[in-house]
């Protein structure tokens, strides 16, 4: 199961290939597509809020800065996403 927003990337050729090739692997994945404008029923989007509020509080000029900024904020989402899925998806997640 991938539970994925309406982005337009989420149902491009490319995401529809890989989808169909899993597929004919014998996985069974499943799409579950959140209802469009609710951003709050997706887990992942309250681990990007802080990172996008702290992004945009900032004032980058340089470019190494920017990609340090992101390093560290993706470091930062992945310690804690175990903690925010777990809320979500207990049974995996005990």
């Amino acid at each position: 199961m991938i539970l994925i927003d309406n982005s337009t990337y989420h149902d491009g050729d490319m995401v529809r290939e890989h989808i169909y090739r899993l597929r004919m692997q014998g996985k069974n994945i499943k799409l579950i597509h959140f209802p469009r404008y609710c951003s709050n029923l997706n887990p992942i989007e309250e681990e990007w809020r802080p990172f996008k509020r702290d992004i945009h509080n900032e004032i980058i000029l340089i470019k190494e800065e920017l990609i340090s900024a992101v390093v560290n904020g993706i470091a930062a989402i992945s310690t804690a996403s175990k903690g925010l899925l777990s809320k979500y998806f207990p049974i995996l997640f005990g």
